[in-house]
């Protein structure tokens, strides 16, 4: 399990941002403005119900959409920590897990790529003009 990762705030990172109020604010006052929308069918009573509904489903909504971007930015966070983003080994071989077969790639070593005759009659060179037919 990788170690806590510090993050940098928004601000930090050079990230554009909203506050958790921002966005509360922002989510109640659309819910409103539906609400009072949906509500003016039933007339006066209906716009204030609705606005208040649309208020506090609003509210609700904005603080969910908060609490997920911190739960996504979080992972996000160790993930690019365990894959070397962040650590600066981004591309780098795991040395902490062993080969399956105990054996290196071809093209690893140096060894070129075969381009031997194929079994349908080819001669394994792309474009070389005559197949025979």
């Amino acid at each position: 399990m990788a170690a806590p990762v510090s993050m940098p705030t928004p601000s930090q990172a050079g990230l554009p941002h909203t506050s958790e109020a921002a966005a509360t604010a922002t989510g109640t006052l659309v819910g409103a403005a539906a609400g009072a929308a949906a509500g003016a069918i039933a007339g006066p009573p209906g716009i204030l119900i609705g606005a208040v509904l649309g208020a506090m489903a609003g509210a609700a909504t904005s603080k969910a959409l908060v609490e997920n971007d911190a739960v996504e930015a979080q992972a996000e966070a160790e993930l690019d920590e365990e894959i070397g983003v962040t650590g600066g080994s981004l591309g780098a071989a795991m040395t902490t897990r062993e080969a399956k077969i105990g054996a290196f790639s071809g093209g690893s070593t140096g060894v070129p790529e075969s381009h031997g005759p194929s079994e349908d009659g080819g001669t394994g060179v792309g474009g070389s003009g005559d197949s025979g037919d």
